[in-house]
């Protein structure tokens, strides 16, 4: 029993005590993760962040259960036939500690989608009087199977979050805290046009309802070498008022960075993602379309390898890069395939 209190007593003051001496907000290059991992260090009593990222996500092709899809096989069942889609986001984000042991972040951001679809339409070639008759081909015309090709876009802002980080563990080479937090849905669902009265839900900038987000994240500093991970889970706490309830989401990544120089180093990192599928269904999304207007056809699994670098000019600056492509994806209905997701960043911490 003693040992149960003296345990619970280190875990309630031992990162109050030697908060200081992590090195996630540290001067080491290699002290924090990767760019593209959110929330995932935190801050010293009266330190500020800013911090400015962009990242562009590909698309490309079409697959369902592992197969990939000709835009054949795709028009069996749907008007339209997903071909390229390209999201952009720029996020802007804040961090603040008012303790050691709590750090706040807000973060805001801008999205941009485009995608271009196929639909199945159909010519007539003339024949000319140059042309020989041919058995079995008509003397006049013939038809032949073409594609058309269109494009949607859509940008505005994304829903905002609102982050808590509460240290649990901390010392000067173990940092492990605990994530939570909200999105407010700053974002439309609205989005549409004179074709589709609304966007499929994957091209909405947001999710319409206020979601909820828990997480985990631990990270070891050795003199040249980072050891990190996270899981992270997001969840719509209701439905919007479209009807539908924006998937659930869950994600784990691992990564490893290695210090080369006082001011640069590099990692790597492999990400797990899941999303569910859309529970309900926009009655102005018509599910036979497009695959993305189908609610089921949102549910995936994703394994993405990312390689990254880092430089730190100065002790306050950070200039970040990151990029991968998936090793593993499948999707439960027929969904678009992602070719590569890129990133970078920049941040200054002022103490």
């Amino acid at each position: 029993m003693k040992d149960l209190k003296w345990i619970v007593s280190f875990l309630l003051l031992g990162g109050t005590i030697q908060a200081q001496t992590c090195h996630e907000s540290g001067s080491a290059v290699h002290g924090m993760p990767p760019i593209g991992i959110m929330n995932g260090h935190t801050h010293g009593q009266g330190h500020w962040m800013a911090s400015y990222r962009f990242m562009s996500m590909n698309m490309n092709g079409v697959s369902s259960q592992g197969a990939d899809l000709a835009t054949a096989d795709v028009l069996n069942d749907y008007m339209m036939a997903p071909k390229t889609m390209r999201m952009d986001m720029h996020m802007v984000g804040v961090m603040y500690a008012p303790i050691d042991r709590l750090t706040f972040g807000v973060m805001a951001n801008y999205n941009t989608s485009i995608m271009s679809m196929e639909s199945a339409s159909s010519h007539t070639m003339e024949m000319g009087e140059d042309h020989h008759h041919e058995p079995g081909m008509d003397d006049m015309n013939s038809s032949q199977q073409s594609y058309a090709v269109s494009e949607m876009k859509n940008e505005g802002l994304g829903d905002m979050k609102i982050s808590g980080l509460y240290r649990i563990w901390v010392n000067p080479t173990h940092c492990l805290h605990a994530i939570t937090g909200v999105k407010i849905p700053s974002g439309s669902v609205d989005a549409g046009d004179q074709m589709h009265p609304i966007y499929p839900y994957s091209m909405q900038n947001g999710t319409g309802a206020l979601s909820g987000y828990l997480g985990l994240n631990y990270s070891w500093l050795l003199p040249k070498y980072l050891v990190g991970a996270q899981a992270m889970t997001s969840m719509p706490l209701h439905e919007n008022k479209r009807g539908y309830v924006a998937p659930v989401t869950h994600e784990v990544n691992v990564w490893g960075a290695r210090k080369w120089t006082r001011w640069m180093s590099t990692s790597v990192r492999v990400r797990g993602y899941y999303q569910s599928a859309v529970r309900g269904s926009d009655a102005l999304i018509s599910p036979t379309m497009s695959p993305l207007g189908n609610p089921v056809n949102m549910e995936q699994w994703m394994l993405e390898a990312m390689g990254g670098i880092n430089f730190m000019p100065f002790d306050q600056w950070r200039i970040a890069v990151e990029a991968g492509v998936p090793g593993y994806q499948w999707n439960k209905g027929v969904a678009m395939n992602r070719q590569w997701t890129a990133i970078a960043g920049l941040q200054f911490i002022m103490h």
